[in-house]
């Protein structure tokens, strides 16, 4: 199933982390709930919960998802500034090195000003 505007992937990535936090919750026993499915490496097993139970590890895992998503967006905007300077040298190069990019946030850390235009670009790499 294909999808223009990526609402499809969006779903299998959140259907995804979902999951994975159920099975924190469930499977690693994390969580106050004190939960754990034990199950052989050669078995699959299917495990019910009750009603209570259920809505108990729904809302851990939402708990679980919530500080995620805080942590992601609190990283995002203290970087944002890093994260411009790589997606305009990115747009110009269509790579970096690894030592352009500690390069590049070096820069962005020191202060120092920064010339994205004296990164050659991907034309000039390869045919100059």
């Amino acid at each position: 199933m294909k999808s223009v505007d990526g609402t499809t992937k969006k779903t299998g990535i959140i259907a995804k982390a979902s999951s994975y936090a159920r099975s924190m919750v469930t499977a690693f026993g994390m969580e106050d709930l004190h939960l754990m499915s034990y199950v052989a490496h050669d078995q699959i097993a299917e495990i019910y919960f009750s009603d209570e139970i259920r809505e108990k590890i729904d809302t851990k895992a939402r708990d679980i998802l919530r500080v995620a998503i805080e942590e992601t967006q609190k990283i995002l905007e203290e970087n944002a500034d890093k994260i411009e300077i790589l997606v305009a040298a990115l747009l110009k190069k269509g790579f970096l090195t690894t030592s352009e990019v500690e390069g590049l946030l070096e820069d962005v850390e020191t202060g120092k000003k920064i010339s994205i235009d004296s990164l050659p670009s991907i034309q000039e790499l390869l045919f100059d």
